[in-house]
């Protein structure tokens, strides 16, 4: 069996920009998030949340 060594990247992509999506979603609803980026506004959590998927995003594609 050929081991697809490709496959790990891809899944940091994954992982990366579904956990952006989830700081964008879910954040609202849980004020934890936000003390855990040391600011109560929703701007830096749409600001991080949007990073965060980008580079997952990147990842994906240029995998």
């Amino acid at each position: 069996m050929i081991y697809d060594t490709m496959s790990g990247i891809k899944l940091v992509g994954f992982i990366t920009s579904l956990s952006g999506i989830i700081l964008i979603g879910i954040g609202k609803k849980m004020p934890i998030i936000r003390l855990f980026f040391k600011d109560r506004s929703m701007i830096y959590q749409l600001f991080y949340g949007s990073i965060l998927f980008f580079i997952g995003l990147a990842i994906l594609f240029f995998t």
